[in-house]
């Protein structure tokens, strides 16, 4: 990746982190606000618990996607990275595999046909 996708990603993760703090500091301020309003009005009915459901529902989708999907993000890009790069070897061990073969068993031929034709009297 290059620096500036680094950047937007950067830039994007921060956006969304402030966007959840700011939402939480309101969730904050105005629950007991609207329990004081619920209670002082209308102390038979509780309808601040349906404010806050919603609220909560609402932070907890920013929450997610301010903090838990970018970690997942980045573990499957790591595993896309690790299975290109599996694939890139397999592919190039495919290409060479003949030649690196022939090469070998050229190798151990050689050195079985020196063994063959080797007699201690030649070199006496």
């Amino acid at each position: 990746m290059d620096d500036e996708k680094y950047y937007k990603q950067a830039k994007k993760a921060i956006a969304a982190k402030r966007g959840f703090r700011i939402l939480a500091f309101i969730f904050g301020l105005l629950t007991p606000v609207l329990i004081f309003i619920n209670l002082w009005t209308s102390p038979g009915y509780l309808w601040f618990l349906w404010s806050l459901m919603g609220f909560s529902i609402a932070l907890a989708i920013v929450y997610f996607f301010a903090y838990i999907k970018p970690k997942y993000d980045r573990k499957d890009e790591l595993e896309i990275q690790n299975e290109t790069e599996r694939l890139r070897r397999r592919d190039r061990e495919i290409l060479d595999l003949e030649p690196r073969r022939r090469d070998e068993l050229d190798d151990r031929m050689d050195l079985r046909e020196v063994r063959k034709d080797y007699d201690e009297r030649d070199f006496v």
